[in-house]
């Protein structure tokens, strides 16, 4: 059951990284097992059978494990061939990110990744995911100028989404454009929505998968076949869709000493509000929660959104991962594909996990005596807030 186990733990990690919202925007493209990677590397995200493992290096080769790694590499590629020679854009811009492979990227294939993103562009511009593929793979190249074309032709079909503007957002805010910035957050003030498309990306690789299922010659440590669609599709959306955080943060920001960014305080809380109660990701979820504690707009309202959040968090955690490591594989497969299902459904993480408390038969909103140990409004992070704000001041 290695490969259920690993999704389910790369779910807990996943809530457990939402908890400390500050420390995520830091860095949003990690696992939380391993070090950073480029939204084009997701290395340490999928769970796949390491052939080689407590191999000794002095030892002669293993007939079957060389078959076995032989295997995996000619299923990769046949994936990314299919997808490279669909007649379908939208495969194409697929094949960049379903690709699977975990290694550092040459130059040959980076341009390759790059050449199969813009003809997909070209060829769909109107295809919202196509153009998100683009722009989250962009932010590895090294051209400059890489995401222009995407952002606003998303800008002009994605209006009302305030992830869209993030991207505008982020390059003002590291290089110090208070103008751009500001407009940017007046227009993510003003959003009905956050989406990340990471329910969207979250379809179409399981579909993707499951057009190319794994060979017989891979089995995955006896998990069923028709848990892998489901298990690569979640854990590849989550190396390459969640977007960076930091920038936002550090513009919201108020410190009440020196009055910086005190003016953006108001498009601060309506973005944040909107991010806390509708973003797409529980980490965009309280990131929000983290805007409205950094820029002093949180109320009691937004105190209770947060305690019920963590507590359909908590429960989805505590009741329903423990099933992974019971005999019963077969009602924690169901719970896995249908937690998925629920997310793709819903576009939402805190509405599938809310569906799947549900089916627990567990309250969906906590008791009176219950504390929340992790609310993003504690004491304790309003020390860290003052203590990021003295850190700062003190810089050169």
């Amino acid at each position: 059951m290695r490969l259920l186990q690993s999704f389910w733990v790369g779910i807990v990690c996943a809530a457990g990284m939402t908890i400390h919202a500050d420390a995520v925007a830091e860095d949003t493209s990690g696992s939380c097992s391993g070090p950073a990677v480029t939204p084009s590397e997701p290395t340490s995200v999928v769970s796949t059978t390491d052939y080689f493992a407590g191999a000794d290096e002095t030892a002669a080769p293993d007939p079957q494990v060389e078959a076995a790694q032989k295997a995996w590499n000619d299923y990769r590629a046949a994936i990314f061939e299919a997808l490279r020679s669909s007649p379908v854009p939208r495969d194409w811009a697929l094949a960049t990110v379903a690709h699977l492979d975990f290694g550092a990227q040459g130059d040959a294939q980076r341009s390759e990744r790059e050449a199969l993103l813009d003809r997909a562009v070209k060829a769909a511009p109107d295809d919202a995911l196509v153009l998100w593929i683009a722009l989250i793979q962009a932010h590895s190249s090294r051209t400059t100028n890489a995401t222009s074309a995407p952002l606003q032709r998303l800008q002009q079909l994605e209006p009302d989404n305030a992830a869209v503007w993030l991207e505008e957002l982020i390059p003002a805010q590291k290089r110090r454009d208070s103008a751009v910035v500001d407009k940017a957050l007046q227009r993510m003030s003003v959003s009905t929505r956050f989406d990340g498309h990471f329910a969207d990306l979250s379809q179409a690789l399981l579909a993707t998968f499951q057009r190319f299922p794994l060979p017989a010659s891979l089995p995955v440590d006896g998990d069923p076949a028709k848990l892998v669609p489901y298990a690569y599709a979640a854990s590849i959306t989550g190396a390459v869709a969640i977007p960076a955080f930091q920038d936002l943060i550090a513009a919201c920001r108020v410190d009440p000493g020196t009055g910086a960014n005190a003016q953006r305080s108001g498009d601060c809380a309506a973005t944040g509000r909107l991010m806390a109660a509708h973003g797409d990701t529980l980490i965009t979820n309280h990131v929000g929660m983290t805007l409205l504690r950094v820029s002093h707009t949180f109320g009691d309202g937004d105190v209770a959104l947060a305690r019920t959040q963590d507590w359909l968090r908590e429960q989805f955690t505590t009741k329903l991962l423990a099933s992974a490591g019971t005999p019963d594989q077969a009602s924690s497969v169901d719970e896995m594909i249908g937690y998925v299902t629920d997310l793709i459904q819903s576009g939402n993480e805190i509405e599938a996990m809310r569906r799947a408390v549900v089916r627990t038969g567990a309250p969906l909103t906590p008791p009176d005596e219950w504390i929340d140990k992790q609310s993003p409004y504690s004491e304790e992070r309003l020390q860290q807030d003052q203590s990021a704000l003295q850190h700062s001041s003190a810089q050169p």
